[in-house]
């Protein structure tokens, strides 16, 4: 087997278990995550529209976005998740709600990994 065989078998195998931890933790619904080849990356996405619905009291109330890039780490042994990506949707809308992202690849040679986080506030619904 190919490096390149190698990566796309442990990408696919973490995409899986993405895939029975989602499904395990929302139970409702059946959910696969993909992951497919982009240029030298691997990507793992949300299914079919992209979303994931999330429940309260058995109501939909947001809607999930997952992205993740995935390649080797350096000496080309382990399997490195590049970017992840979570997006938080008012259900059926594309008004966002939160949004996270982690990159563990500098964008300079002198800047360390980096982590975002971005809360959208809502006005508040007033008397």
């Amino acid at each position: 087997m190919n490096v390149e065989d190698e990566l796309a078998v442990r990408v696919t195998s973490f995409a899986e278990e993405l895939t029975r931890t989602f499904q395990s933790v929302l139970g409702h619904q059946e959910i696969t995550l993909k992951a497919d080849l982009l240029e030298d990356k691997f990507t793992i996405t949300t299914p079919q529209n992209g979303l994931i619905e999330l429940n309260a009291a058995g109501e939909p109330l947001l809607d999930l976005k997952v992205r993740y890039e995935c390649g080797w780490d350096f000496p080309r042994r382990y399997m490195a998740v590049d970017v992840a990506e979570f997006h938080v949707f008012a259900h059926g809308t594309r008004n966002l709600c939160s949004a996270t992202s982690s990159s563990r690849r500098p964008r300079t040679p002198f800047q360390p990994p980096t982590s975002r986080f971005t809360h959208i506030a809502t006005p508040s619904r007033g008397p």
